[in-house]
């Protein structure tokens, strides 16, 4: 694991403190643009901090905030975010490590701006990479792909005023829309990079900006990334800017969410690192230490029976709720759903213990019976999901949990020894598919 880099300043030639941080290490340097900057939370997802593992394999990397946004100085009175003032902050960052020329990562708002910089200074441009890019969003008569006034300022509205709340969740990740933490990653994300108050004039400008008159003057390689369920922008939008550019070409991935590192995230690195190496990735299985929390409603199947199908829905959508809220509570992250349950991860083994008796407690005041079942272990992180042999003993371990018990293993009890929780030894019991006895324990106090 990549130690989250410290940001560090270069100066711009007026006298401009630009933010910026280097990790990783390779034969190319990379120059990684977020959208709307914000490098300060980027290592704080760990969806996206894997992504930036995975880039540091290929390269040293070179995070850097545009000036105006993020840990960069803020604009002048009066100034506006012009191609040549972000320029002046990426040559001054540039020029401070010595780097004549770099391949950009860019993404979202960040991919038209890289496109200029591309246009303005293609010598010091080795190659793009850019996710979500376009060369123009809003529609024209010559433009029919793009989108309309009325969906851009409407996509803007909706975003201003949910700024900093981490609300944009629905818009930019449907599919983690189930995750408290990510939700609260995404508030502090967007408070880092631009406060509430300037964000509607920095859409404005990334939305109207239009770069369709330099596309073949580019003579870089480029590769659009994009979801082929993208709304904004749709493929068509990234399509256009690789058919327009000598070098450029498209690969368009499964799924729909903006947020590149939210579904598919080693998609979307396999395809940055076979650009720029050109060679196919290798994907390495990254492993993490992890307390890992089943939970399952007993009796499911006959519970649904006999509410029907409307009834039944409702019941799950208050449970979900339930769980949405004590995984918020115990800082848990939501792995995905398992059938009438749920798989969660923890950082501590005590907190998922806790998290599962508040699960079981709150079902209870549904009429719920719900089992459940912790271990801890190392775990292979794939993008949003995990594997391997501790997530199996996990999942044995819950099934082997009565209705409205808790049952751990004795990793788990050793290991949260002092926190003040309570065990009752339930004896050694075979888990199916595992190999082994294994020494069992029911959770029975705070």
């Amino acid at each position: 694991m990549i130690e989250p880099p410290s940001t560090l300043y270069a100066l711009t030639e007026d006298g401009r403190n630009v933010g910026y941080q280097v990790f990783g290490s390779g034969p190319v340097d990379i120059v990684h643009l977020p959208h709307y900057g914000g490098i300060d939370a980027i290592w704080d997802d760990p969806s996206y901090a894997a992504f930036l593992e995975r880039l540091g394999r290929m390269g040293r990397v070179i995070a850097i905030d545009t000036l105006g946004l993020g840990s960069s100085d803020p604009l002048r009175e009066g100034e506006e975010q012009t191609a040549d003032v972000i320029a002046a902050g990426y040559l001054a960052v540039l020029d401070a490590l010595k780097v004549p020329a770099a391949t950009i990562v860019a993404w979202g708002a960040h991919s038209i701006i890289a496109l200029a910089f591309m246009a303005d200074h293609p010598e010091r441009i080795v190659s793009a990479v850019l996710i979500n890019g376009y060369a123009r969003l809003r529609r024209t008569h010559d433009y029919p792909i793009g989108l309309s006034d009325a969906a851009l300022d409407s996509y803007i509205r909706r975003v201003a005023e949910e700024w900093g709340t981490g609300s944009n969740v629905e818009v930019l990740a449907p599919s983690r829309v189930g995750d408290p933490a990510f939700r609260r990653w995404v508030g502090r994300y967007e408070r880092l990079a631009v406060a509430r108050g300037p964000y509607e004039v920095v859409a404005r400008l990334a939305f109207d900006f239009d770069l369709r008159h330099a596309l073949g003057s580019i003579q870089v390689p480029i590769l659009m990334v994009n979801r082929r369920d993208s709304v904004s922008p749709p493929l068509a939008i990234s399509q256009y800017v690789a058919d327009r550019t000598p070098r450029g070409r498209l690969e368009a991935l499964d799924g729909k969410d903006l947020t590149f590192f939210t579904e598919g995230v080693d998609d979307v690195a396999d395809a940055i690192q076979e650009f720029i190496t050109g060679a196919p990735a290798v994907r390495e299985p990254d492993r993490k230490l992890a307390a890992i929390l089943f939970t399952d409603i007993a009796g499911s199947t006959a519970l649904a029976s006999s509410m029907g199908d409307r009834g039944w829905t409702d019941l799950l959508d208050r449970h979900d709720a339930v769980v949405a809220r004590e995984l918020m509570r115990y800082d848990g992250r939501k792995v995905n759903p398992t059938g009438d349950g749920m798989l969660a991860t923890f950082d501590s083994p005590a907190r998922a213990v806790r998290c599962g008796q508040a699960i079981i407690g709150a079902g209870a005041s549904l009429k719920l019976q719900i089992r459940a079942g912790v271990h801890v272990g190392e775990v292979e992180v794939r993008g949003q999901d995990i594997g391997g042999i501790a997530v199996h003993i996990g999942a044995r371990v819950a099934a082997d949990a009565a209705p409205g018990e808790l049952v751990v293993t004795r990793t788990v009890v050793d290991l949260v020894a002092g926190s003040g929780l309570e065990f009752t030894d339930r004896g050694e019991h075979e888990l199916k598919g595992v190999a082994g006895a294994w020494r069992l324990f029911t959770a029975t106090g705070a």
